[in-house]
């Protein structure tokens, strides 16, 4: 059974400037379109089988799921309790690092 998946707001609103940004910028306005598919498959995929990828600080536990191809530079930070996975941002890796730490 899939583990629920809770969205920190700010993760949330990460998410929606990403989708704003590729219709913006992006020649084909299609590529946003992808990108929020790409959201909700990382979402899909977390949610089935959240254990699957690395802990990328083992004090928070915190978790790093890495975006395919071309949305490789994004990815979603989250934390597992029990049967909820709290995603905690939806980031660009080019821009501030680990700026999410103060989110809980």
């Amino acid at each position: 059974m899939p583990f629920r998946v809770v969205l920190h707001e700010e993760a949330e609103a990460e998410a929606h400037r990403g989708v704003l940004h590729y219709l913006d910028e992006a020649d084909d306005p299609n590529i946003a379109l992808r990108f929020e598919a790409a959201i909700g498959r990382a979402l899909d995929d977390v949610a089935d089988s959240p254990e699957r990828w690395p802990i990328v600080d083992s004090e928070s536990r915190e978790r790093m799921y890495l975006f395919a191809r071309p949305f490789n530079a994004w990815m979603l930070i989250y934390r597992i309790d029990e049967a909820t996975v709290h995603v905690i941002a939806v980031a660009h890796g080019k821009r501030r690092p680990e700026y999410w730490r103060h989110r809980r």
